[in-house]
């Protein structure tokens, strides 16, 4: 199985929040992917040179930027979409999840 083909953590049942889902753990896996030399060698970053470590941290850097943009695009757009979708198990399930880790009653 290609990373491609890993199997979604979250279906909904909508095609678009789960097209986002599906970007949304694509940019996760990319972030195991930051240092192409540690990825072909296993070897510790401590082990590069300076300048290779500071490319591999601008590559974060803009890696979680991306991330935490979609992140705020994406569950503003859903939570949106939710609160007018149909009441299905599979909707319900999906949007109370967040409010019981919050800790708040429903």
């Amino acid at each position: 199985m290609g990373t491609n083909d890993v199997k979604p953590m979250v279906i909904t049942g909508h095609q678009e929040i789960d097209s986002q889902h599906h970007d949304l753990e694509q940019l996760i896996r990319n972030l195991g992917t930051v240092c192409e030399l540690q990825t072909k060698t296993g070897k510790s970053c401590i082990e590069c040179p300076a300048d290779c470590r500071n490319s591999c941290a601008d590559k974060l850097a803009d890696l979680l930027a991306d991330l935490l943009g979609f992140i705020v695009a994406h569950f503003a757009y859903e939570e949106s979409l939710m609160r007018r979708l149909p009441s299905t198990q599979e909707c319900i399930q999906h949007h109370c999840c967040p409010v019981k880790l919050r800790g708040e009653s429903l």
